[in-house]
């Protein structure tokens, strides 16, 4: 009779075990796939389509003297992908802290895909400005609408870029030297057009 207890016992709590394994394992599948990268970090080449949770990417090639060309700037709800590429080298380096979501949805990848191609556009018509204060100056108010946040600065509203944007990046983006960038920021934040904040940020009051 004890034996028979003692069976029944464990039977039942492997049953118990077994139940727990099994709600485990599907949990550990349900759960969605995260990457986390530093600001400064380079994204590998990781296979498959993610999407930025939060933070902000930017893709680009140098050439033979190390000349950098960025070829985009990518924030929360963007693809990051590892389709073919005709460009060599190429690389995506964390503007700020990243997190990367697997996508498991086939059928959000045409969307994402054509959101991509249209900040492309934006871009490319950026850089065919001919006057490199303006070019700087639409750029920033770009990056306001794509990555800035509601501000308040001395009761004048506008947007925020909250990250740190040196002007060696600056001037990568826009296709100018650094020396140029800092010129033209002083003018800008001179006539009112900017304010600039610690810690490399950016204040653009709305037009």
């Amino acid at each position: 009779m004890i034996h028979s207890i003692q069976k029944t016992t464990v039977n039942t709590q492997l049953i118990g075990l077994n139940t727990i394994r099994d709600h485990t394992i599907r949990d550990i599948v349900n759960l969605p796939i995260l990457r986390s990268f530093n600001q400064g970090d380079v994204v590998p080449e990781i296979l498959g389509n993610w999407v930025i949770q939060t933070g902000a990417i930017r893709t680009m090639t140098w050439d033979e003297e190390g000349v950098v060309s960025v070829l985009g700037m990518w924030g929360t709800g963007d693809l990051i992908s590892s389709m073919t590429r005709n460009i060599d080298p190429y690389q995506s380096e964390c503007l700020t802290p990243v997190v990367l979501l697997l996508l498991n949805d086939p059928q959000a990848l045409p969307e994402l895909l054509l959101k991509q191609c249209l900040k492309m556009e934006e871009l490319l018509a950026l850089s065919r400005c001919r006057n490199v204060g303006d070019r700087l100056l639409r750029m920033l108010y770009w990056l306001a609408r794509h990555f800035g946040v509601p501000h308040c600065d001395r009761m004048i509203p506008g947007r925020l870029i909250d990250m740190k944007m040196t002007h060696q990046h600056l001037a990568d983006l826009t296709g100018t030297t650094r020396v140029t960038v800092t010129r033209c920021l002083g003018n800008f934040e001179r006539d009112g057009q900017i304010v600039r904040l610690p810690r490399g940020r950016f204040f653009i009051q709305s037009s």
